[in-house]
């Protein structure tokens, strides 16, 4: 195992460095194995750098994570409470992009050529919405566009799905009865029909396209790639925890290579860990669990995990286990890289794109500090300080603020004083307010339009339809823009 590591990690050779492969010529797998694995790693370190950090951070925004503090040098908990701006703003963007992608029925169109029937059209199109069908498209989307808004990109991959298999179906039949009654002791043959099951074996053909979406912790693409489109980038990867049971029914594909079981399982021992896994971590940890994707969850052999990763350029598909084997070296099959990017609000010359989290991020952070801070001096002036004359003896606990309390003293003027308790978060709400209208304004989702609700401390444009109808109209206006986005 440790020489087929090194043998990923070594520099290419001479000659190979020297050779520039046409898109007909079919790479070595020392070659196809350094590649991959070399260029898995460079995105892989690229992203750890520059993006997984800022992923870990909007599963925070998203969830409305916050941090436990203390009253110093006490155990007492301050104001914790949630802020939920980026959330807010996602959930109410999500069914109005949703429903406008799927507003027709059906919601795309098939058009015909110019000498085509166009019969044949519609017939095309119900042929994709019932294969389409299979793979829950609409959920795809939803997951694709739900990761943009988040993180700025959702990735979504098209295959083709084409597989043979035996089945056996079980087909009822009806013959002539072959009973007989002893009648006066002469065997007599009775009327009749009797039902008989048969079990036929037939091959049962799928083949259709398949669309599913991409954890963005899972995709790795070229550093320099120029636009949110990954077909843009010289290459790109996936990297998956496959069980050893699925890893092993490739076995019967021809162009596969799979080891033995027993070597599936045994180095389903050594699968190697990314930061990538840090950051699915991280989505768990911003709601105060636990949760390790690195580690099996079953004692079963079968179900223990390999690393897959599948490194596409337009022109070749490499697929290595656990960085240490190939086993698979082909011409990429569909011409093209089958992965098309969603994007939120793209930087141009750069692939990762900014989410709703990262435009929110200040005002959200804001809004929980001055929440919090309003809160915490609300507790203190409910449960005020006192001040107490040297040499009073009272217990501690007996000055704690409560009903029917009763202190007995000698000067109760002199002896026990209330200090004044400023008053300077008094408009923190109107801050909030203040944040909240910033958001708007950022993210294009008014509170009347999108999120369902009235603006924070009234909205004078609201008193008349034309009012309403202007604000609406202009942020539904982001909408369109998204959808063609997508739509492209």
């Amino acid at each position: 195992m440790a020489d087929d590591q090194s043998k990923a990690e070594q520099p290419l050779t001479e000659a190979e460095s020297k050779t520039v492969h046409t898109p007909s010529e079919k790479w070595s797998n020392a070659f196809a194995l350094k590649v991959a694995v070399q260029d898995f790693e460079a995105a892989e370190s690229y992203r750890t750098q520059n993006h997984d950090w800022r992923f870990r951070e909007h599963f925070r925004l998203y969830e409305g994570w916050v941090d436990q503090k203390y009253w110093e040098g006490t155990r007492i908990p301050r104001s914790s409470v949630p802020v939920f701006l980026a959330f807010e703003q996602i959930e109410s963007f999500m069914p109005n992009i949703i429903s406008n992608i799927f507003a027709e029925s059906p919601w795309f169109s098939v058009e015909p050529g110019l000498d085509e029937d166009a019969r044949n059209a519609a017939a095309v199109q119900k042929v994709i919405l019932d294969q389409l069908a299979e793979s829950n498209v609409r959920e795809c989307f939803r997951e694709w566009i739900k990761s943009s808004l988040i993180h700025g990109n959702g990735i979504m991959e098209l295959s083709w799905k084409e597989k043979e298999a035996k089945r056996f179906r079980e087909i009822p039949r009806w013959e002539q009865s072959t009973r007989f009654e002893i009648i006066d002791g002469i065997p007599t043959p009775q009327p009749g029909f009797e039902r008989v099951v048969d079990s036929r074996e037939f091959i049962e053909f799928d083949n259709r396209p398949v669309v599913k979406p991409v954890l963005i912790t899972d995709f790795y693409i070229d550093p320099n790639c120029p636009s949110p489109d990954p077909k843009k980038a010289r290459y790109c990867a996936t990297r998956h925890l496959l069980h050893v049971d699925e890893v092993n029914s490739w076995r019967d594909l021809e162009e596969y290579s799979i080891p033995a079981k027993t070597k599936l399982v045994e180095m389903s021992k050594q699968t190697p860990s990314v930061q990538g896994d840090m950051t699915e971590q991280g989505a768990e940890v911003a709601r105060e669990g636990s949760y390790n994707p690195w580690v099996d969850q079953s004692i079963d052999p079968a179900a223990k995990r390999l690393e897959v990763i599948r490194y596409w350029t337009n022109d070749r598909l490499v697929l290595v286990l656990n960085r240490k084997k190939v086993i698979y070296n082909e011409a990429n099959p569909y011409g093209f890289m089958p992965f098309y990017g969603a994007h939120y609000a793209d930087i141009p010359g750069r692939f990762y794109a900014m989410g709703m989290c990262d435009v929110l991020e200040g005002e959200q952070q804001l809004e929980k500090s001055i929440i919090n801070a309003r809160i915490d001096e609300l507790n203190i002036n409910i449960h005020r300080p006192m001040v107490k004359r040297r040499g009073v003896t009272v217990p501690a606990y007996s000055l704690r603020t409560r009903p029917g309390q009763v202190l007995e003293a000698d000067d109760p003027q002199n002896d026990f004083v209330f200090p004044p308790m400023p008053n300077v978060t008094q408009q923190a709400y109107i801050e909030v307010d203040a944040s909240s209208n910033r958001a708007q304004r950022i993210t294009g989702g008014s509170n009347l339009a999108i999120v369902g609700g009235a603006n924070p401390g009234g909205n004078s444009a609201a008193r008349t339809a034309t009012g309403v109808n202007a604000q609406a109209g202009a942020a539904f206006s982001r909408i369109p823009y998204l959808v063609q986005k997508l739509e492209d």
